[in-house]
């Protein structure tokens, strides 16, 4: 997107201002406003900035005939400029005598001060205390591990309200979700290089290609990419039959397979611009010493990713990457989760020791260790600060582990999400308040 098209804008008229708003809605028609709700407008297409305004709009309906609107607000506007001295995910919320203004660096950061401005409006905030001088995210990179099937990747997804998971999620401020899936390749990807390698073997491709592209999209309109983790590499009998040189020794077979999954791996990343990228599990290793962890994850990922010819990401899980602490990837963009030690009885994390690798560090981050109880905004903050000396790249939580399903499970489960979010909204600084689940 060219940094013209960044510059975008939410007009909404709230309560008490009703001639302002008849005038506003000629306006927005003539200058190419596109109405998104009762009062509100936008100036682009962008996805993001569409879902800023249907939660701002959605927020203002629950106010208006409600205890909490006992304030009328002015005209409020969502803007999005590359001239405010922003980076791309920060975001401020001007409060003036005739406006509220909500500026972003970026179409992301605008997204999360339209879900911000919207909870502060729900309750019904005095309009000074709606102020916020400047959001910025500790980490780049905060993903969720989820155990989740989901549409596209898994034959049998949950049967849960996506939209409603997903706008979880952004409510939490995560921007990357770390999906495990299996042997996708079938499904999903069909190679030009190796065109005969899949025939036969998946006659759902098509439905399920497409629900991956849906599921990316709405993921998309929240700022959120999904990083899929195979944890099985498999060569399927037709490309054996098709491609295996016969009488070849066990070394050419063996690099022919890579050669297999690596071109997976980049039409992978070709199919689907909007993943972020692929990760790598230590069932994806599964029965392979160090050394050929590292041939395996160099000769298929990082050679995969170099292949897309596109900027991918390489996500290599604590399990896994203890088998590959040397792993040549220069040139890649690599998030290595790590392990963020305890001492016992406390919450302050101590020092990565420096062999953890290259690459952008990732804290692990234990929820079930670090609270009997849910932490307060204060707390997680705390900890996070501490993670974010020693792991600058990101932190990931595991959410779901195990299947989600109701009865005895659902209020650990219920739990582990409060737990999620109330860390995903303190990778703010300064920390947003907590949010009312």
């Amino acid at each position: 997107m060219r940094r013209s098209r960044l510059r975008s804008l939410i007009t909404v008229g709230l309560p008490g201002v009703a001639a302002l708003l008849a005038s506003l809605a000629g306006g927005c028609r003539q200058f190419g406003f596109t109405r998104i709700g009762d009062g509100v407008y936008i100036s682009d297409s962008n996805p993001t900035l569409q879902r800023a305004g249907q939660e701002i709009s959605t927020a203002r309906k629950q106010v208006q005939g409600g205890a909490a609107a006992s304030v009328p607000f002015p005209e409020l506007s969502v803007a999005v400029k590359t001239s405010v001295g922003l980076g791309p995910e920060e975001f401020r919320i001007v409060v003036e005598e005739k406006e509220i203004r909500v500026e972003g660096g970026g179409a992301a950061g605008a997204f999360y001060g339209g879900l911000e401005l919207a909870r502060r409006i729900r309750e019904g905030r005095p309009l000074r205390s709606i102020a916020l001088a400047r959001s910025t995210p500790l980490f780049p990179a905060r993903l969720l591990k989820v155990g989740i099937e989901l549409p596209g990747i898994s034959a049998r997804p949950a049967a849960i309200d996506w939209m409603a998971f997903l706008d979880r999620v952004a409510a939490g401020r995560f921007n990357t979700l770390v999906v495990s899936c299996g042997d996708c390749f079938p499904s999903l990807v069909r190679l030009s290089r190796f065109p005969k390698s899949f025939h036969g073997l998946d006659q759902d491709a098509a439905t399920r290609q497409k629900a991956l592209r849906e599921i990316l999209a709405l993921a998309a309109e929240r700022n959120i990419r999904l990083i899929l983790v195979p944890t099985e590499l498999r060569v399927p009998q037709p490309f054996l039959r098709n491609y295996e040189i016969p009488g070849a020794d066990a070394a050419s077979r063996e690099s022919l397979a890579r050669a297999f999954h690596a071109e997976c791996i980049a039409e992978l990343l070709r199919s689907y611009p909007q993943l972020r990228g692929v990760g790598i599990a230590r069932e994806t290793l599964s029965g392979r010493f160090p050394r050929d962890a590292e041939d395996l994850a160099r000769s298929v990922f990082v050679e995969g990713i170099r292949a897309s010819g596109r900027g991918a990401t390489l996500f290599i899980s604590s399990e896994a990457g203890s088998l590959m602490d040397k792993l040549n990837s220069a040139g890649i963009d690599v998030l290595r989760e790590v392990e963020l030690p305890l001492p016992p009885d406390d919450t302050s994390p101590r020092a990565v020791s420096s062999a953890a690798g290259a690459g952008g560090l990732c804290a692990r981050i234990p929820l079930g260790r670090l609270f009997p109880s849910l932490p307060s905004l204060a707390a997680s903050a705390a900890f996070l600060q501490a993670a974010k000396a020693m792991t600058p790249g990101g932190f990931t939580i595991g959410l779901f582990a195990s299947p989600v399903s109701a009865g005895a499970n659902a209020y650990a489960l219920e739990r582990e999400a409060l737990v999620a979010w109330s860390f995903g909204l303190s990778a703010f600084q300064p920390s947003l308040e907590a949010a009312s689940w």
